[in-house]
């Protein structure tokens, strides 16, 4: 919100945290929006995450085949308008977290 138009990218990251962690990027881009707004206007982004967004490609080199499994574990949910590892990773006020635990 504010008095000026504007725009801005907001994304959204996916990052494990706890045993979900283990050998993994801090976070993982998994959906991003572009909201253009007026003064004073207010919008709602909705993102949908699904089973593949907490997974990991598992490869079997002896087979030479692989598939995505799901991590079981703790992840917070990351909302903003920024990719700065920064203020993402610890969530200054610019962005909106939430968390989830995957079976």
């Amino acid at each position: 919100t504010g008095t000026v138009a504007g725009d801005d990218v907001v994304q959204l990251y996916v990052k494990p945290t706890g045993t979900a962690a283990t050998g993994r990027r801090v976070k993982d881009l998994r959906g991003f929006a572009r909201v253009s707004l007026q003064p004073n206007e207010f919008k709602v982004v909705t993102f949908t995450l699904g089973p593949r967004d907490f997974s990991v490609y598992d490869v079997n080199a002896t087979a030479k085949t692989g598939q995505w499994k799901v991590v079981p574990g703790t992840y917070e949910i990351v909302a903003g308008s920024t990719s700065n590892p920064e203020e993402l990773v610890s969530g200054n006020g610019k962005c909106l977290t939430a968390t989830v635990t995957v079976q």
